[in-house]
């Protein structure tokens, strides 16, 4: 491991870095006009006490624009702002959620959650009356919650609005599932009352501004952008990955890379040598969209083994066309 962070920090040296690519963009929280826009109606719909849903794939930048967004209600102190940290959300249900937010909501940290179903709503009301402002709570790795749970979450939101004087939002973040999820006819009085947002992969125009700004945030404020990576590298890293996650994993493999190889500037063909050749293979794609191998065999309503061979590449064409029609069917995209 020490010997690891050496090397490390002789890149960074001898590329003129100050600090890594990941978590760049989280911390500091990249801007595009479509993100600024989708901030503002994520509020909008925040303060009108609604369901809301950000749904995006992974690495496409969720987690940043909920930062974002709790900062700004921290900040303007319009709300009180509560947050499930539990982690395993397999296993969250409607009662952990609502401990969450009578942890968050119980500033003198002296009231006991009652065990008795109807005392706790009641007890949960009376503390969002008290706050005297709108109440948010954020759920992330939504899409792995039961649709038990997520109708419990709608009729709490309900139960709020009705028995106290106050107003209680739910904000989910998840995978594209949650939002499929959402969309089937049994799941359609949660659905069709919910706010949904979706986080739209960056085109090559956008994403050559964000490779730009993250080089020039991590670089030393000294060097120059072309003594680092050429014009080239940075259109060919553009064309060939999708997400800001995708973007910074790659210039850190890329640098350390060019290092061992002796190459600076980093150019394109160091960029082409280390982007995975199965980047956007049919496994990797749902992964991103949220679906394991378990999930596909409950969705297409088959086998677990015939989805390995599935996603292998291991059925016959017309097996194989059958299945991606039946994903597209169900929202899927491929």
């Amino acid at each position: 491991m020490q010997r690891r962070q050496a090397v490390l920090i002789e890149i960074m040296e001898h590329f003129e870095l100050e600090r890594g690519f990941k978590r760049t963009g989280f911390i500091e929280g990249y801007e595009t006009k479509q993100s600024a826009k989708l901030l503002k109606e994520i509020k909008s719909s925040i303060r009108q006490g609604n369901l809301t849903i950000v749904s995006g794939i992974m690495g496409s930048g969720k987690t940043t624009t909920v930062k974002m967004v709790k900062e700004t209600l921290t900040r303007e102190k319009e709300f009180v702002v509560c947050k499930s940290l539990s982690l395993d959300k397999h296993k969250i249900n409607l009662n952990s959620l609502m401990t969450a937010l009578f942890i968050d909501l119980d500033s003198e940290k002296g009231v006991k959650i009652p065990t008795q179903q109807e005392k706790r709503e009641r007890t949960l009301c009376e503390l969002i009356t008290k706050k005297q402002k709108p109440v948010v709570l954020f759920v992330d790795e939504a899409h792995d919650l039961s649709p038990h749970t997520l109708k419990g979450l709608k009729k709490l939101v309900e139960t709020v609005q009705e028995n106290s004087k106050g107003c209680l939002s739910i904000v989910l973040i998840g995978h594209p599932r949650l939002k499929n999820t959402l969309r089937k006819p049994s799941m359609e009085e949660i659905g069709a009352r919910s706010d949904v947002f979706t986080l739209e992969v960056m085109d090559n125009e956008e994403k050559v501004p964000y490779i730009r700004w993250l080089l020039n945030k991590c670089k030393k404020k000294s060097s120059k952008l072309k003594d680092i990576i050429d014009d080239a590298a940075i259109n060919y890293l553009a064309a060939k990955v999708a997400t800001p996650l995708q973007i910074e994993q790659t210039l850190e493999l890329a640098f350390e890379y060019a290092y061992a190889a002796g190459q600076k500037p980093v150019d394109s063909d160091v960029i082409e040598s280390v982007i995975a050749k199965d980047l956007n293979d049919i496994e990797p794609t749902l992964a991103r969209l949220g679906y394991s191998p378990k999930i596909v065999a409950e969705v297409l309503n088959i086998r677990p083994g015939e989805v390995k061979k599935f996603l292998k590449g291991r059925l016959t064409v017309n097996r194989t066309d059958d299945l991606r029609k039946q994903l597209l069917a169900s929202g899927i995209p491929l």
